[in-house]
């Protein structure tokens, strides 16, 4: 069980920045296309509600504010990993010595 907690805690972090660049292209891929913004797609603010887990330190949906959160929400689930499996698993793809 600490072993499977440990990789969905490992992974979460990953999976989120890969849905924040996915929305990212999206986004793009929409203006540049079609000239349509996401913000007629998706509520802006739903989006960025979802993207930031709900922390209050993002104002808007730039790198420069996702950044220190992306960074402070690895740093935190490696150290959950620590207290769980004895090692802080930054990078999920190796093997727990258990």
């Amino acid at each position: 069980m600490k072993k499977r907690l440990s990789n969905l805690i490992g992974w979460f972090v990953y999976g989120w920045v890969g849905v924040i660049l996915v929305t990212d292209v999206l986004r793009w891929v929409l203006w540049n296309t079609v000239g349509l913004p996401l913000h007629l797609v998706v509520r802006e603010d739903t989006l960025l509600l979802l993207l930031s887990l709900g922390i209050e330190l993002i104002g808007n949906n730039t790198f420069k504010e996702f950044f220190p959160v992306m960074v402070s929400v690895w740093v935190v689930c490696g150290l959950i990993n620590y207290v769980l499996v004895g090692r802080a698993r930054f990078f999920p793809w190796r093997k727990v010595d258990q």
